[in-house]
């Protein structure tokens, strides 16, 4: 009989814990018998649970590739936690027959489900296919915030919308893929988290098409610089975007309310107003955070204008070149 390894998943799903979970869980790839034990989760956060929902993905097709079997422990108990991660569609995420499919809960006035986005499903659901791209993912990100903020309709330029829009956008743009998948909660202090994985080339390969870069580091602190793309893109209809300025406008938002967190190819970035830390994580494709928070008297419109203001007069002293050497 075949002695199983067990991989205990944390306690909290959040990304202070789904970076050491990636990188344990590779040392399990060629075990002949692995078992995923759930029984001690806790707590579940959006980014944190889709990151560690994609890497299990990600690790149970490899060792199928190679004949390998890989079963899971206690996702079936009654409690609170894995109540929610059978609701939100995790476990038929992975691959277990148990709970709501992807995209198959409606959400409500605090979250969104986990969600597949395919380019092509989007054009059939909204009857858009000789539309832009960027037309059909504005309506998809319309109809993200209008579930996350409880609204039957969302004005122009609503900044939550924009959140959604630009980060979906991102990965049509960078990923050189069709399909991310994305979560989102709004928590009771004002709070948002926004989450969104895609597998595609990653930052690195892409920006390498135009820019000279040799690592991960320096395609994460390109890409977050104002006025870098992969392609020449422009939406006149939208005041607070340009060419290149999507993850630049993303990133300063989150960081100067909240927090933001990026990974991609080698390194992950985590920063808040006053701290930043990079760490090597192995990541194939590209997954980012934002933490959103009103603070009390913010206007978010004003700070987004802001924001891009800023981002011009640095790209105009700094243009397109500031990466700087890193290790990844």
């Amino acid at each position: 009989m075949l002695e199983s390894k067990q991989i205990f998943l944390p306690a909290q799903l959040t990304e202070y814990w789904a970076d050491d979970f990636i990188q344990c869980i590779v040392k399990f790839e060629d075990e002949p018998l692995v078992d995923f034990n759930f029984s001690f989760i806790e707590f579940a956060k959006p980014f944190g649970t889709l990151l560690i929902a994609e890497e299990i993905k990600r690790f149970v097709k490899l060792r199928k590739s190679k004949g390998l079997k890989t079963r899971a422990i206690g996702h079936k108990a009654n409690s609170d936690p894995l109540s929610y991660l059978r609701h939100i569609g995790f476990f038929k995420f992975i691959g277990l027959d148990v709970g709501n499919s992807p995209g198959e809960a409606v959400g409500s006035l605090s979250y969104t489900p986990i969600e597949e986005i395919n380019i092509d499903s989007i054009r059939e659901k909204y009857n858009m296919q000789t539309e832009s791209i960027g037309q059909v993912v504005q309506n998809e990100g319309e109809r993200l915030a209008s579930i996350i903020l409880g609204l039957p309709s969302i004005k122009p330029n609503n900044p939550v919308s924009y959140c959604f829009t630009e980060i979906i956008r991102n990965v049509f743009e960078h990923g050189k893929t069709s399909h991310c998948c994305v979560s989102a909660q709004k928590y009771k202090n004002k709070r948002i988290e926004i989450a969104i994985i895609d597998r595609g080339v990653g930052l690195k390969n892409s920006l390498a098409e135009r820019f000279n870069i040799t690592n991960s580091r320096q395609a994460i602190e390109l890409g977050m610089s104002p006025g870098v793309s992969r392609v020449e893109f422009s939406d006149d209809d939208d005041p607070w975007h340009n060419s290149g300025y999507g993850l630049y406008m993303l990133s300063q938002l989150a960081i100067r309310t909240g927090s933001f967190f990026i990974c991609s190819g080698k390194c992950s970035l985590r920063c808040f107003k006053d701290f930043k830390k990079w760490k090597y994580l192995n990541f194939d494709g590209t997954a980012i955070k934002l933490e959103i928070i009103k603070h009390d008297g913010m206007d978010i419109r004003k700070l987004l204008t802001d924001i891009r203001r800023d981002g011009e007069m640095l790209s105009k002293v700094n243009p397109r070149a500031s990466a700087s050497s890193g290790f990844y």
